[in-house]
């Protein structure tokens, strides 16, 4: 590991200018990759789009209150829902506590 450290730092010593373009290449991709991101406001694409949930998805449709921040949490085993409430509840805490300061 130390040699291909070393190998790599003494090339790019040797060709400063290489360096500078392979980061300006690097930056630029990242930044056109990040600029093509779509944030996704519609919080009904969340929920599954069965029969079942159409009710859920009218409800979030017309619901006053849009613009509320809302945490999507879940477990694995459904035996472990009294930790999940409690996790829950614990980030709500914290939320409220982040809020209020």
């Amino acid at each position: 590991m130390f040699n291909i450290s070393y190998i790599i730092y003494t090339f790019f010593q040797k060709r400063k200018a290489v360096f500078v373009v392979l980061i300006l290449l690097a930056c630029g991709l990242l930044g056109y990759f990040a600029s093509k991101i779509k944030l996704e406001e519609d919080i009904t694409r969340f929920v599954p789009s069965d029969k079942n949930s159409q009710s859920v998805n009218s409800i979030l449709d017309n619901l006053k209150s849009k613009d509320k921040l809302i945490v999507h949490g879940s477990i694995k085993n459904a035996d472990q829902i009294d930790e999940l409430i409690q996790q829950t509840d614990s980030v709500y805490s914290q939320i409220i506590q982040h809020t209020d300061s």
